[in-house]
């Protein structure tokens, strides 16, 4: 007998509850939303090129051309395979220059927040190219970044005050720092 029967009803509807919770698949709902909606229009033009394909194939070529005297003809099978070719082709240039829209600011992102780690913050604001993904991300990252420069020029002034107060006696290093921590903490 399994440990799992041996609980009561209550305790193994509510495991079972919390191993089956919902989650919020939408984390970025726009975009999502875009994204999926692009696939379904690739997805629904290849079914209509395919069934239009395939239709005049049977209604037009596939009659007794396929067969000279009893082969296959080479020329119309070079013919659909360079027609599917196409179509994957466009599919995928289609593919990577709509992840390019995605993976460009992702990549930016990337460098510019392990730049910021090692002290070195864009000169300008950071702004998207037209028709990127995320374009409000741009705005977050530059209240974000303006935050950590004030941060680093803070600690970068009490360092110094620090530093000064390792050269003065004991009795006005305490003045002294109560009133820079008045002081700091009235900028702040």
């Amino acid at each position: 007998m399994s440990s799992d029967s041996a609980q009561p009803l209550g305790k193994k509807s509510k495991s079972l509850a919390r191993r089956f919770k919902r989650r919020n698949y939408f984390i970025n709902k726009p975009f999502q939303l875009a994204f999926a909606g692009n696939m379904l229009v690739i997805t629904f033009l290849a079914c209509v090129f395919t069934a239009l394909y395939v239709s005049w194939m049977f209604v037009y070529v596939l009659d007794d051309r396929l067969l000279v005297g009893g082969v296959l003809n080479g020329y119309y099978l070079l013919k659909i395979g360079l027609m599917l070719a196409g179509l994957v082709t466009g599919v995928v240039i289609w593919t990577i220059l709509r992840t390019h829209a995605i993976a460009g600011p992702i990549y930016r992102v990337q460098k510019i927040l392990r730049d910021a780690a090692e002290g070195r913050f864009p000169q300008r604001p950071i702004a998207f190219r037209r028709g990127d993904a995320f374009m409000g991300l741009a705005e977050d990252l530059n209240r974000c970044l303006d935050s950590m420069q004030r941060d680093r020029k803070r600690l970068e002034r009490l360092r110094a005050y620090a530093d000064e107060d390792s050269d003065v006696s004991p009795s006005t290093e305490d003045l002294g720092a109560s009133a820079r921590a008045a002081d700091f903490a009235g900028e702040s």
